[in-house]
């Protein structure tokens, strides 16, 4: 099980089987490889089974959420970030 945080409220949270949260972050470390705050915040969340968005710097936060919308529309689903 892993968990994408855009909030602190219920609506807020998105629980993913661990092997999808590990999928799409490693998919996101892999096409933003350029961008090392990515890829490492990403891979603490996937080291932590856990991504809590709200709390990172506004920035990071930003393009992370951007990044992991993106992998999630070439699947065909969303994450309302």
């Amino acid at each position: 099980m892993g968990v994408i945080c855009v909030s602190d409220s219920r609506e807020g949270t998105w629980p993913v089987a661990g092997w999808a949260f590990d999928q799409v972050l490693d998919d996101v470390s892999q096409y933003w490889h350029d961008d090392p705050e990515i890829v490492k915040t990403v891979q603490q969340g996937k080291l932590h089974s856990g991504l809590i968005l709200y709390k990172l710097d506004r920035s990071i936060a930003n393009r992370i959420s951007r990044a992991i919308g993106v992998e999630l529309l070439a699947r065909g689903y969303s994450l309302d970030v």
